[in-house]
């Protein structure tokens, strides 16, 4: 088990018409202003001087423009070199979709069947997701356990060698064309995030699987979570039910959308941050996020009492252009690197089991009595004992006590 683990989250992508970087065509004319050569560049960098390795990938939607095959191949094929860089498996990076990742067309194209059939369209329309689950089944192909259908239209992450297992929330189920959702027979019109209560209660019950009892649970879902959005169609409409139903079972949630990095808090205490757009242009007027808020990606080591943000954002101006520390997030504006405090206790991953050395001590002989201790490795840190020598044990008659070198 490790004391730690780190999370790489990316957000928003876009690869399309208003991605920042050249491999958004098929030939782009500088090799190396791509984001993966420019984001890998920054990785190795927090590697080498923070030591930092992610195990774990977290992609919270919008990874297309428009729901294009070509856009969601461009996004993928983006992710796949991130998994390479760090040798994961394709399981260990978890894709979810946002609003860009419905295919309007497609949507439309259903509706317009559905009416030369005279039959109504199937709430949530399934068809809207053809585009993006193709890609998905192709990306997870090795992994059959790893779904997306139209049964199951959100995806369960389970990484067993970590012992975390990632809620992926679809909050896209009330997306699609204008027509669609500007309906008049629709009382909450318009475009904006929603993941329904029977997706909420599938997840609550299968994090509440005795196998999952000591596991790191994340949350991750696209639209914003806490209200203070510029437009209100970047809220997750039904953002307390989420915390009502399913608070009590997470223990960190990440979103996108928003285009800007934040922290904020459940009223179940559960932390919950998100990160502004990866490689979306800034620059222009059309440009879908302002110019006062630079490209933006996080890393997060997760301990047993402190969550950590390395907080990054993009210098274009740079030569050669770069990612480097976003002092936004932090409260003084002096620091990208901010920790924040937590209370993971139940999560075994973070424990460290002090073994015997004493080669004739059996715990499993009743008559010793006692068992084996486990201490979070932190607070051995901060109580000056990580340095010590390893612990033994010494026998007492029946009792046995902890001795320290």
């Amino acid at each position: 088990m490790s004391d730690a683990i780190t999370i790489l989250h990316i957000s928003d992508m876009q690869f399309g018409k208003f991605h920042r970087f050249a491999e958004k065509s098929g030939n782009p004319p500088n090799p190396h202003d791509t984001l993966t050569t420019r984001l890998i560049d920054d990785l190795k960098f927090l590697t080498k001087q923070q030591g930092l390795t992610p195990e774990l990938i977290i992609c919270t939607g919008d990874l297309a423009e428009w729901g294009m095959p070509k856009e969601f191949a461009d996004a993928f094929a983006f992710l796949a070199k991130l998994c390479e860089h760090y040798s994961l498996p394709h399981n260990r990076c978890v894709v979810i979709p946002g609003n860009h990742d419905i295919n309007r067309f497609s949507c439309s194209a259903y509706f317009d069947e559905c009416k030369s059939n005279g039959e109504e369209p199937d709430f949530p329309w399934f068809p809207k997701w053809k585009q993006y689950k193709a890609a998905f089944d192709s990306f997870y192909s090795k992994f059959s356990d790893t779904r997306f259908d139209s049964v199951q239209p959100w995806s369960l992450f389970i990484i067993e060698e970590l012992h975390v297992v990632v809620a992926g929330l679809n909050s896209t189920m009330d997306e699609g064309h204008d027509a669609a959702v500007n309906a008049e027979s629709r009382e909450d019109k318009g475009h904006h995030g929603l993941c329904e209560e029977r997706q909420y209660r599938w997840f609550s019950d299968r994090l509440s699987e005795p196998h999952f009892k000591g596991w790191l649970c994340v949350g991750a879902v696209h639209h914003n979570i806490i209200r203070g959005c510029r437009i209100d169609n970047e809220n997750l409409r039904d953002a307390e039910l989420l915390d009502g139903i399913l608070g009590e079972h997470l223990h960190l949630l990440l979103h996108g959308h928003t285009h800007e990095a934040k922290a904020g808090v459940l009223a179940h205490r559960v932390p919950v941050y998100s990160t502004g757009s990866a490689s979306l242009k800034t620059s222009s007027e059309t440009a879908p996020v302002p110019t006062d808020i630079p490209n933006q990606y996080q890393l997060l080591r997760v301990e047993c009492d402190r969550i950590t943000r390395y907080c990054r954002q993009y210098a274009p101006r740079n030569s050669p252009p770069n990612f480097i520390g976003d002092v936004r997030q932090s409260k003084t504006r002096g620091d990208w690197i901010i920790k924040d405090d937590a209370n993971l206790s139940d999560v075994d991953v973070f424990t460290a089991t002090a073994a015997t050395e004493d080669p004739e001590f059996d715990t499993d002989d009743p008559k010793n009595g006692g068992t084996i201790i486990a201490i979070p490795p932190r607070l051995l840190r901060r109580a000056g004992l990580h340095r010590l020598a390893p612990v033994r044990w010494a026998r007492e008659g029946t009792r046995r006590t902890q001795r320290l070198g």
